[in-house]
């Protein structure tokens, strides 16, 4: 019974891997009061070495993240998800296409092994990396600005991160505002989002 309520209780924590952008990006004047439509249309999610497998949730989730951070900084008014085979809701002036994959490398199984027999004192860690493509289209003049970031953090599984339960996810977002930064400078450096 000990051993039941020790695993409903272990805490996990992840941590960003990349350093963050020199200075984070600036509105672009034309772009900032306005929302952006954006889909997903082909992701791919792998455990360890098993064949990617077409996640559309996970894409969407990491897209979200990524227009969610534009918005936060002020470089977009708003995003609005569309179907990935359907038309493109509404007038904007730019429809995002997000695309690419994510894979899981845990420790292994005698890591997570020693870690239930330890009653999860003895931390395993699993390594999320991220392959995100970026294809953002002026609508009005139909010219296509492409940008690719990869992307990595790692979450520890311990029962002393406990007490950090509620900022688990911290690391993640960190992560994900780091490549929508990254994401947002290749497109600007193109040309997108300017007059």
């Amino acid at each position: 019974m000990l051993a039941l309520v020790v695993c409903a209780l272990s805490g996990c924590m992840t941590f960003a891997e990349s350093e963050p952008v020199a200075a984070p990006p600036t509105p672009s004047p034309q772009l900032a009061p306005f929302s952006v439509a954006y889909r997903v249309p082909a992701f791919t999610f792998a455990l360890n070495d098993d064949e990617p497998k077409t996640s559309h949730v996970d894409g969407m989730l990491l897209a979200k993240e990524i227009t969610d951070a534009w918005r936060e900084r002020g470089l977009i008014g708003g995003a609005q998800l569309a179907e990935p085979n359907a038309p493109w809701p509404g007038d904007f002036f730019y429809a995002l296409t997000f695309s690419g994959g994510q894979r899981n490398d845990d420790s292994g199984f005698w890591m997570q092994g020693f870690n239930t027999l330890t009653l999860f004192l003895l931390p395993y860690s699993v390594t999320h990396h991220y392959d995100i493509l970026c294809v953002a289209e002026n609508v009005l003049t139909g010219k296509q600005y492409t940008a690719t970031v990869r992307a990595t953090d790692k979450t520890w599984v311990t029962l002393p991160f406990l007490p950090a339960l509620p900022w688990y996810a911290h690391g993640h977002r960190e992560e994900m505002a780091h490549v929508a930064d990254r994401l947002y400078e290749a497109l600007a450096s193109q040309g997108a989002f300017g007059p």
